[in-house]
């Protein structure tokens, strides 16, 4: 995509990339992120506007700027440890960015609902992880309904607007509808994602597992049940 690009409007690629660096710098304060993970969801949030434009950075936006604050816990203070490094961004990307590349092979804008459903998924991962974190009666699997139902819901919400939005901007199909198909289908994957962490975390992060099959089975589980989004494209076509 850049190759044939003027040089004008590659230093215009330059001024995002830099900006976007600039922001995630200043709106690091209430996250867990180490530098090389804010360096990392810079890159993210560049090739993601670069690729599929402006609409597209609101469902990876609203995680970078809600995970800690909607299930807070005293690690989001200023100066707590941050744990969290570049792969971690990338294991909690890695499926939206996936659907972003088939909406642009397939030139189908309507992927986006997949798409925020994969990002509803691995923030309510993220918010079962942090209700873990903050006593320790919720690590037990006894809790698991009441942990995927408060790491759930509002992830499903927040990115059912955020396609809302996104549609109100682009007029791609009628935003209503497609913020109830978001809705429905972020509801699910976020569930089904919460639920998985919720109940069967023993199993996907058991302690003998490699570090990086354990983010594999987490995206496995984002992937497939972020996949019933694409029904509503013959709903929204």
């Amino acid at each position: 995509n850049l190759l044939p690009l003027r040089p004008a409007v590659l230093a215009g690629h330059l001024a995002v990339a830099l900006g976007l660096f600039v922001l995630a710098v200043r709106l690091r304060r209430g996250t867990t992120l180490s530098g090389s993970a804010v360096v990392g969801a810079a890159l993210v949030a560049y090739v993601t506007w670069a690729v599929g434009g402006a609409v597209w950075l609101i469902a990876p936006a609203l995680v970078y700027l809600l995970y800690a604050r909607l299930w807070w816990t005293p690690t989001s203070a200023p100066d707590a440890e941050r744990p969290h490094t570049v792969h971690n961004v990338f294991s909690v990307v890695s499926v939206g960015v996936a659907w972003l590349f088939a909406a642009w092979v397939l030139d189908e804008p309507l992927v986006i609902v997949a798409y925020a459903a994969a990002y509803a998924g691995s923030l309510a991962m993220l918010g079962v992880d942090r209700l873990a974190e903050r006593r320790e009666g919720w690590r037990s699997r006894r809790v698991a309904v009441q942990r995927m139902l408060i790491g759930a819901a509002p992830s499903a919400a927040v990115q059912a607007l955020g396609v809302l939005a996104a549609l109100t901007l682009t007029r791609w199909a009628d935003p209503w509808m497609a913020g109830g198909l978001a809705l429905a289908a972020g509801a699910l994957c976020a569930m089904a994602s919460a639920w998985a962490v919720a109940r069967w975390s023993h199993v996907i992060d058991a302690d003998h597992v490699p570090l990086f099959i354990r983010r594999v089975r987490r995206a496995t589980v984002v992937a497939a049940t972020s996949a019933p989004g694409l029904l509503a494209l013959p709903l929204l076509s």
